[in-house]
């Protein structure tokens, strides 16, 4: 799927009515090795550093001590 027709599917559905909860868009470049994301989590894996994103709701529960 290209930006373009992905960014001509959300201008229609704006214009139909629909109202986003939420929007985001990614460009990861060549030398990414891994990217993985869906509504409720986000993933990124460079060989320099991790990214990791989660809903709020799911962090509540994390003890911070416990992850690091």
């Amino acid at each position: 799927m290209t930006v373009k027709r992905k960014e001509q599917q959300v201008l229609l559905a704006i214009k139909q009515g629909d109202e986003p909860i939420s929007f985001s868009c990614y460009s990861l470049p060549d030398d990414y090795s891994s990217a993985s994301f869906d509504y409720d989590v986000l993933l990124v894996r460079k060989q320099s550093f991790i990214s990791f994103i989660l809903n709020c709701s799911y962090y509540k529960n994390i003890v911070d001590e416990d992850m690091i």
